[in-house]
């Protein structure tokens, strides 16, 4: 028998089904990168809250016992935390995203705990945009 003519290569399904595999494949890697990088910003989170917490306990040992403001308002408002008054770099102020990590300081902070609900001392909250995911 005669060769018809006919080109040796693959053939419409087996390339159909390689592609379907090849698209499986990439979108279990793709939500396992996502996974990834939610984990990686958590944790770069974090570290963050660790370092400020640190640096606001040096502050309030150094200023005896005194806190630094958030805002210019009041005590009991949320602020962006202020890294050039308690020394850090300005990156550990902010979350895994990039956004300002804000916090409030605890107005009864220093005055006798008359109170259950004024237990807390100190740094009352911080707040990330993904805050229930961590366990300051």
């Amino acid at each position: 028998m005669k060769n018809r003519g006919y080109i040796n290569g693959f053939s419409l399904i087996e390339t159909a089904i390689s592609l379907l595999i090849i698209g499986i494949v990439s979108s279990i890697c793709m939500t396992q990168l996502a996974l990834f990088t939610t984990i990686d910003r958590t944790r770069r989170t974090q570290e963050h809250c660790n370092i400020i917490i640190n640096a606001l306990g040096a502050y309030f040992i150094a200023t005896d016992g005194r806190l630094p403001d958030p805002t210019e308002k009041t005590v009991n408002e949320f602020g962006s935390v202020p890294f050039k008054e308690l020394g850090i770099m300005e990156k550990f102020s902010k979350d895994g995203n990039g956004k300002n990590i804000l916090y409030r300081v605890n107005p009864y902070i220093g005055i006798q705990i008359t109170n259950l609900q004024h237990i807390k001392l100190g740094i009352e909250e911080f707040t990330v945009p993904y805050a229930d995911k961590i366990a300051f």
